[in-house]
């Protein structure tokens, strides 16, 4: 292989590195390989699901006890 091209930076090593460190491979929150839990579609879809509860409840008109 070229010396130029082992210079260049590899986030594939830097990945692992923080693997090897933290004991966690891929994401944190739903253990998924290629992302990380800032990308974590469950997450995401959690938290929208979590919002969309959380205007009903507080209703998005108004918010409680809001008469129409």
């Amino acid at each position: 292989m070229p010396t130029f091209l082992t210079a260049i930076f590899d986030p594939v090593d830097e990945a692992e590195a923080v693997a090897l460190a933290s004991g966690v491979r891929g994401c944190a929150y739903c253990g998924g390989l290629g992302h990380r839990i800032a990308e974590c579609p469950k997450l995401k879809t959690e938290n929208r699901e979590q919002e969309a509860r959380r205007k009903d409840w507080f209703g998005a008109a108004g918010g409680i006890g809001a008469e129409y």
